[in-house]
């Protein structure tokens, strides 16, 4: 099992429908392929965790690098891992407005334009976005 973590910023100011374009074209590639993650974007700025095996995670990032709606893409964490953070979501998406004040003031303290951010802010970004998609289903349950 294999895990990559990048960000990047959208190349031209992106509208909610193609960016729910491009969610939807990612969730159906994803699941023939068995890659799972999530996608955070804030302010044009995207995080995206992709899980699955080597090759897929590979050809993925692969065709990301070379889509013009993306810009300064920078590679946080590329590793294996023992198991996945997100394994019932092709490509999970949650709208600023569905989190929690605590996962707002982290996105704030994040800075997306520097890549200098440390692995352990990306997967503590990603965890809290976990729980918060996790607490979410079980109120729709």
């Amino acid at each position: 099992m294999h895990s990559l973590i990048y960000c990047s910023r959208e190349s031209s100011k992106m509208s909610e429908d193609k960016l729910m374009a491009l969610l939807k074209k990612a969730r159906q590639k994803n699941e023939g392929c068995n890659v799972t993650g999530m996608l955070l974007y804030r302010n044009g700025f995207f995080l995206q965790c992709l899980e699955g095996a080597y090759d897929d995670i590979k050809n993925i990032f692969s065709n990301i690098m070379m889509d013009n709606r993306h810009k300064m893409i920078t590679i946080l964490f590329n590793d294996k891992i023992e198991k996945r953070i997100f394994p019932q979501w092709t490509m999970d998406f949650i709208k600023e407005e569905d989190l929690n004040s605590e996962i707002i003031e982290n996105l704030k303290k994040f800075d997306f334009s520097n890549p200098v951010n440390s692995q352990e802010e990306s997967f503590d970004l990603i965890k809290k976005f976990m729980f918060v998609r996790s607490a979410k289903n079980q109120q729709a349950a």
